[in-house]
């Protein structure tokens, strides 16, 4: 910031959160798959990227099943769900998907 030159950085913003659609938000399990999808939906529709951030302490019971079907809701729309490192290769390549 003080040289005020470009950094070689890639920022992935992160979009869903357990916490947020549960804790933050107080949605119940249908609103937040209603909202989880609406995202995931719009995303698809714009090839953009989502990220999400499902904590170790929400595994459990409903909330991994959850967690579980937003894996495979992307899985069939065929998303391209990997790691943020493989999303800078991609990018770095310049290539398009």
């Amino acid at each position: 910031l003080v040289t005020n030159k470009e950094i070689d950085i890639l920022e992935i913003p992160l979009t869903i959160m357990d916490c947020t659609l549960f804790d933050y938000m107080k949605l119940d399990m249908e609103g937040a798959w209603k909202t989880t999808k609406l995202l995931i939906d719009v995303t698809e529709k714009y090839n953009g990227v989502i990220t999400i951030l499902w904590h170790n302490t929400y595994m459990v019971d409903e909330m991994l099943k959850f967690y579980e079907k937003i894996l495979k809701y992307c899985h069939e729309k065929n998303a391209w769900m990997t790691s943020g490192e493989e999303i800078r290769k991609w990018w770095n390549k310049g290539d398009s998907r």
